[in-house]
């Protein structure tokens, strides 16, 4: 005969395994045969045991959730510069600081005007 898991004694059998009495969840999977489930069901109401039926709403309340649209998050706006004026006004080494951040690598060795001349291509 069938026998609950040790640290629940109370659970109830299911074909797909032993049930917690009260929430209904799933507490042991082993997969019980209908013959083994009446027949441990018979002995404990003949010993007087009362086996508590799993916790099951019959009709189980749903709540459906409306999307809500995220807020549009608009890009800047690309600037367009004239370089030549911009270019020249600055330092060799704020021209290699602006080549990096725009992912372009300039060597310090390089005049301000070869800088100025890549840059511009």
């Amino acid at each position: 005969m069938i026998r609950p898991p040790k640290g629940c004694p109370d659970a109830v059998p299911t074909p797909q395994g032993w049930v917690h009495p009260t929430s209904g969840k799933l507490i042991l999977v082993r997969r019980l045969a209908n013959s083994d489930i009446m027949e441990y069901r018979k002995h404990t109401q003949e010993s007087g045991k009362i086996t508590a039926q799993p916790l099951i709403e019959a009709d189980p309340v749903v709540e459906e959730v409306t999307p809500t649209a995220e807020p549009l998050i608009e890009a800047e706006p690309e600037v367009t510069v004239s370089l030549s004026a911009d270019l020249s006004s600055m330092t060799k080494s704020q021209l290699v600081e602006w080549a990096e951040d725009m992912g372009i690598e300039l060597d310090m060795s390089m005049t301000k005007s070869e800088m100025i001349e890549l840059l511009e291509e």
